[in-house]
């Protein structure tokens, strides 16, 4: 029986109230430690945002098929409202987006999707990162029959295309490690419209429903995630695959320790996921590429980005005094690069910083000759040296922020 046909027979699954639906939900993440797979809201009547890792990268799904030409890659591109790039050709990514299997959370997500709002802005997103630039976009979407060796039955099928590495670095990053295997799980982020409690145990055990296990319906998309997964031991093989391949470096490795945290904050137990997970990559990591240091990062709610750098610099400091003049070069490279690509997005930030400074500035300024305008302001202020003094101020403001433009 299908999961409608079976829901459709019991007697006690109830359709929750949103405001008891959330209510529940948190108490959920927050008592029982069950990760972080609800977006917060102060509006209790805001539909249920809600993350779930259960996607995974595939080579071929029936129907649904990686462009091999410019001229289908750019139809399918075009199709979804995208301008085309040649460089997308060989950009594309396909996966099982989501299906109805009961996840790590105990939940089943219906795989009865409405889609016409991801459709009008079709994002992949690095980690859920909303305050990020999308680092490429989901052109083709549908719900297809998948049949596998550990799972048979409905299941949302995406493919996507990354920005390309001119466009975006981070997406270049992760396109490479998606293609070369080492990222392969992904994320839906969804408004679930209605949330399911069946309460009966004996049909709850039918469904293999979790203790808290929820079932999501009528299920809106609103963006996807590629996401790293819990590493193991196979890593090293695929690690070593994609190093022969030249999809992997070792500036890569802060960036996928970086994902393995996002993705672990979202598991049962997150502290625990995390210091697993990172031990395993920093020894895979440690194997490959032996003359870089891979420091300890045991702080979850921290990015690892700190970290990062370090190694980076640990490298450049290891290289100097070891290793062949190559592997100085190659490392030394990497570590220049990923510096300033950081440095980069810090000034990018400070700019944006010193123009709304300067827009700040120039209204306070404008203010200033409205007020000097006034008779009262002439009255208080008789031989004008307190508008003078602030005048001369913003002045010397301004200058400064130019400064800073300029640098």
């Amino acid at each position: 029986m299908t999961l409608q046909e079976l829901l459709a027979s019991f007697k006690s699954a109830v359709v929750l109230d949103p405001a008891e639906a959330r209510k529940r939900l948190q108490e959920r993440e927050d008592l029982a430690r069950m990760g972080r797979a609800l977006t917060r809201s102060p509006d209790p009547t805001a539909p249920i945002g809600l993350l779930k890792a259960s996607g995974l990268t595939t080579d071929s799904i029936p129907g649904l098929a990686i462009p091999t030409t410019e001229a289908d890659a750019q139809a399918v591109v075009e199709a979804a409202g995208l301008p085309w790039d040649p460089g997308y050709l060989t950009r594309f990514a396909l996966w099982w987006a989501s299906d109805e299997r009961v996840d790590g959370m105990g939940d089943i997500v219906r795989q009865n999707w409405m889609l016409e709002t991801y459709k009008k802005n079709p994002v992949l997103l690095m980690s859920h990162a909303w305050s990020d630039p999308p680092i490429g976009a989901g052109v083709v979407l549908a719900v297809e029959a998948r049949h596998g060796t550990d799972y048979t039955g409905p299941a949302l099928a995406l493919l996507g295309v990354f920005a390309t590495a001119e466009t975006s670095p981070m997406a270049d990053s992760i396109f490479r490690l998606v293609r070369a295997r080492i990222m392969r799980a992904g994320s839906v982020g969804f408004h679930a419209h209605k949330i399911i409690d069946v309460k009966d145990e004996a049909e709850r055990q039918k469904l293999g429903l979790g203790r808290w296990g929820y079932i999501f319906d009528d299920n809106e998309l609103l963006e996807y995630s590629p996401t790293s997964v819990p590493a193991n031991p196979g890593a090293v093989t695929v690690w070593a695959q994609a190093k022969q391949r030249g999809l992997l470096r070792a500036g890569d490795v802060g960036l996928i320790r970086e994902l393995t945290r996002l993705a672990a904050l979202e598991q049962q137990q997150p502290a625990d996921t995390w210091v697993r997970d990172d031990a395993v990559l920093r020894s895979v990591a440690r194997l490959l590429f032996p003359r870089v240091e891979f420091c300890a990062h045991t702080d979850i709610e921290q990015p690892v980005e700190l970290e990062e750098l370090r190694e980076k610099a640990g490298a450049v400091a290891v290289m100097v005094t070891r290793g062949t003049d190559s592997e100085r070069l190659v490392v030394i490279e990497e570590a220049i690069m990923g510096m300033a690509a950081a440095l980069q997005e810090g000034l990018t930030g400070l700019a944006q910083i010193a123009e709304d400074t300067r827009t700040m500035l120039e209204e306070m300024h404008g203010m200033l000759e409205q007020i000097e305008a006034t008779p009262a302001a002439a009255a208080l202020d008789q031989d004008n040296s307190i508008l003078a003094g602030a005048q001369d101020r913003l002045a010397r403001l301004l200058e400064r922020v130019d400064a800073c433009s300029q640098v």
